[in-house]
C-alpha cells in the first residue's frame, strides 16, 4: 500500500470517528448541593449533632431521615464524617433534579395524544372518578386556572404531618404542599406542575380550553422545584413523606404520583422512600429522561430504580417515532406516550405547548388514576394493566420493556369486569336486586380519642334500614353517624342495609386503626459549650465570654475564670490582669439538670512586649 492510500485511509478514520463524537449523547454528571448531606439515622433523628461534626443545620424529611447541612465541610468530607457516627445507617450527597420539559410552539392545540392513546374510546366506559386522587410532585399547580380548578384536591379537614422533629399542620381546604417553603400551599411559580396537571385531569366536557386523561379526578399538588425548574433530592423526599403520610391519615386515596423530573445521581433515601410509597398503594410513574440515551447504561434516576412500583415512560412523537431527546432502555424504560408537541394548561389561566418526557409520564399518570377508580388493582397489577396493553410499534421494540406506546382503551377495558347476564328462561318478571352495602370512613387513622365520620354510599333502591357496628361494641341505625373511638387498637366496622328486596352487609377488617397518645419525650438537661475572643493577648486582657449552650435552655450560669474570679451573667465580660495561662469552666443549670463544660489553658496573657511567658509564672493549674 502506497503512502498516499495511507494517508487517505487515516482521514475517514479521523472523520468517522469524528462524526461518532458528534451523534453520542452527552450524560452530564450528577450535580449536588455543596456542603449537603442526606442522612438516614437507624433510629429517631438526634439532637446533639449541632455545633459538631461541622453540622450548622438539620432539616428533618421522616421521621428517621434528614438534611444535615455544614458551612465548613465541603459534601464528600460531611458524607464521611457521618458516616462514621453509630447511629447512622448511611449518608449521601443531596443531588440536584430538573423538570423534564422544553418550550415548543405556543399556539399548537391540536390534542393528538388523546387520539394516540385512544382515550375517546375510553371516555365511552368511563372518564374517571374524584375518588382516586393522583398527587403531581413537580414545580406546583395553579390550582386556580379554570381548567384545573374542579378537579383540585382540598383537604377535607385539618391535619397535621410529622416530618421528624418539624410538624406541619394543614388548614381545611389546602391543596397540597410545597418542601421548599415547608407550608400547605403548593402555588406554581414556574408553569411545569401546572402544564403536567392539565394533560391529567384538565376538566373535560366544561366547553373551554383542553381536557385531561382523566375527566374527573382530584389532583394533589406537591411542590419541590422552584421557580427554575430545579429542585434536591432531600426536597422530593419530604414531599413524598407528606404524600405518604396523608394517605395513612384516610384523607386522600393516593393511588399515583406523577414525576416529570430527574437528574440526580444514584441516592438510597429516594430509593427507600419511594419503595415505602409503593408498599402504601402509590404507583410512582416516572419520566425516562431526555438525554437521548440508553437508561440500561446511563440510567436516569429516578425513573431507572428497579422498583416494582416505578413505570419509567419515554417519548413518541404524532408519528409514533421515539422522541429524539428521549431516553429509551430495554430493561429500565417501560413503555412510551406522546410527549411531543403537547398542548396543555399553562401559568396565568393560559394554555401552551411543550416536549419531553415531561410531557408524556402525565399521559400514563393520567390513565392510571383512571384504572385505579374504575377497578380494585393494587400496585403491581395496576402496572401490569399499562404495560400488558400497550399498542405495539416499531420506535420501541427493543428499546422498551413492553415495546408499545399507551393504549387507555384497551387498559380500561381490561380490567373491568363485564355484567354477568341473569338468565331468564321464562318471562316471569324479576325482582329488583336487593342493596349492596359500601361505605367510608374519615379518617381511618389518628390518637385516642378519635372521632370518625362513616358515609353510606350503598347502591339500591329505596334503602329502609342501616344498622352499623363499629367494632368497639356500639352500634348505629343513622345512615351517617359519626362515632368516637375511645381507646387504641384496630377495629373492624360492619355496616348491613335493607330493602324491600332484601339485606347486604360490607365488612372492613381492622378498618379504623386509633393509636394511643405518645408519651411526651422527656426534655434533655442543657449542655455546656461556650466561646471567648480573644482568646490570646498582653496584660491587661479583657475577654467577652459567650453562652452557646445546647439541648435546652440554661436558667443559670456560673462561670470559673481560672484566676479566682467568678460570675453568674450568661455572657460575661472579664479582664485578666496578670501574665499566665487560665483554665474556664461553665456550669449550666435548668429545671431538667446540669452540665459543664472545662477549658483548660483557654486564656494565653502574656506580658506587653509580647514575649514568652515563664512556664511556671501566674499560670493557674487545675
Amino acid at each position: 500500500m502506497n503512502k498516499m492510500s495511507i494517508r487517505w485511509g487515516l482521514l475517514l478514520l479521523a472523520a468517522v470517528l469524528a462524526l461518532m463524537i458528534v451523534v453520542m449523547p452527552v450524560i452530564a454528571a450528577p450535580v449536588s448541593k455543596e456542603g449537603e448531606a442526606i442522612v438516614k439515622f437507624r433510629e429517631n433523628i438526634p439532637t446533639t449533632i449541632y455545633g459538631i461534626y461541622g453540622v450548622n443545620d438539620i432539616d428533618p424529611l421522616t421521621p428517621d431521615m434528614a438534611l444535615v447541612t455544614s458551612i465548613s465541610k465541603g459534601t464528600e468530607a460531611l458524607v464521611k464524617e457521618m458516616e462514621r457516627r453509630p447511629d447512622v445507617e448511611y449518608a449521601e450527597p443531596n443531588y440536584v433534579v430538573y423538570a423534564l420539559a422544553t418550550p415548543n410552539d405556543p399556539y399548537f392545540s391540536q390534542l393528538y395524544g388523546m387520539q394516540k392513546i385512544s382515550a375517546p374510546a375510553a371516555w365511552d366506559t368511563a372518564t374517571g372518578s374524584g375518588d382516586a386522587v393522583v398527587a403531581v410532585i413537580d414545580t406546583g399547580i395553579e390550582y386556580i386556572h379554570p381548567d384545573l380548578a374542579g378537579n383540585v384536591w382540598s383537604a377535607p379537614q385539618e391535619f397535621t404531618v410529622n416530618l421528624g422533629t418539624v410538624t406541619v399542620t394543614c388548614p381545611a381546604g389546602s391543596h397540597g404542599f410545597n418542601a421548599i417553603t415547608n407550608v400547605c400551599n403548593p402555588a406554581e411559580d414556574h408553569y411545569h406542575g401546572t402544564h403536567c396537571s392539565g394533560t391529567i385531569g384538565g376538566v373535560g366536557n366544561n366547553g373551554i380550553g383542553v381536557v385531561g386523561v382523566a375527566w374527573q379526578t382530584h389532583i394533589m399538588g406537591l411542590k419541590f422545584l422552584n421557580s427554575g425548574g430545579s429542585g434536591s433530592n432531600a426536597d422530593a423526599i419530604k414531599a413524598i413523606e407528606f404524600m405518604i403520610q396523608v394517605k395513612q391519615q384516610g384523607l386522600a386515596d393516593i393511588r399515583v404520583s406523577s414525576n416529570s423530573w430527574g437528574g440526580g445521581g444514584y441516592s438510597q433515601a429516594l430509593f427507600d422512600e419511594i419503595k415505602k410509597a409503593g408498599d402504601n398503594g402509590i404507583i410512582f410513574i416516572a419520566a425516562a429522561g431526555n438525554s437521548g440515551a440508553d437508561a440500561d447504561v446511563n440510567p436516569m434516576y429516578p425513573a431507572a430504580y428497579d422498583l416494582p412500583s416505578i413505570v419509567s415512560v419515554a417519548a413518541t412523537d404524532s408519528n409514533d417515532n421515539l422522541a429524539t431527546f428521549s431516553n429509551y432502555g430495554l430493561k429500565s424504560v417501560d413503555m412510551g406516550a406522546p410527549g411531543v408537541n403537547i398542548y396543555s394548561t399553562y401559568r396565568n389561566a393560559s394554555y401552551n405547548s411543550l416536549s419531553g418526557t415531561s410531557m408524556a409520564t402525565p399521559h400514563v399518570a393520567g390513565a392510571a388514576v383512571m384504572i385505579a377508580a374504575k377497578c380494585d388493582l393494587d400496585v403491581a397489577a395496576l402496572k401490569d394493566n399499562l404495560m400488558a396493553n400497550t399498542d405495539p410499534i416499531p420506535a420501541l421494540n427493543g428499546k422498551s420493556v413492553s415495546g408499545g406506546r399507551l393504549n387507555l382503551s384497551r387498559s380500561i377495558n381490561a380490567c373491568a369486569i363485564p355484567p354477568t347476564p341473569t338468565p331468564s328462561p321464562t318471562p316471569t318478571p324479576v325482582p329488583p336486586p336487593g342493596p349492596i352495602a359500601s361505605f367510608r370512613g374519615i379518617p381511618l387513622r389518628g390518637t385516642a380519642p378519635l372521632p370518625v365520620q362513616f358515609t353510606d354510599e350503598s347502591v339500591g333502591k329505596d334503602i329502609t334500614g342501616w344498622s352499623w357496628a363499629f367494632g368497639d361494641g356500639t352500634v348505629s341505625t343513622e345512615q351517617n353517624p359519626s362515632h368516637e373511638y375511645m381507646g387504641p387498637g384496630k377495629y373492624t366496622v360492619s355496616l348491613t342495609v335493607v330493602n324491600a328486596s332484601g339485606s347486604d352487609e360490607m365488612i372492613r377488617s381492622g378498618y379504623i386503626t386509633v393509636d394511643a397518645v405518645p408519651t411526651p419525650t422527656p426534655t434533655p438537661p442543657p449542655l455546656a459549650w461556650f466561646t471567648g475572643n480573644p482568646k490570646m493577648g498582653p496584660a491587661p486582657l479583657t475577654v467577652q465570654f459567650t453562652d452557646s449552650s445546647q439541648r435546652s435552655p440554661p436558667e443559670e450560669w456560673l462561670w470559673e475564670f481560672g484566676d479566682g474570679s467568678t460570675s453568674v451573667e450568661q455572657n460575661p465580660v472579664h479582664e485578666y490582669k496578670k501574665v499566665g495561662k487560665y483554665t474556664v469552666i461553665l456550669t449550666v443549670k435548668n429545671q431538667y439538670g446540669t452540665d459543664d463544660q472545662r477549658k483548660v489553658n483557654y486564656i494565653h496573657v502574656k506580658d506587653r512586649k509580647g514575649k514568652p511567658d515563664k512556664e511556671d509564672e501566674n499560670t493557674i493549674q487545675e
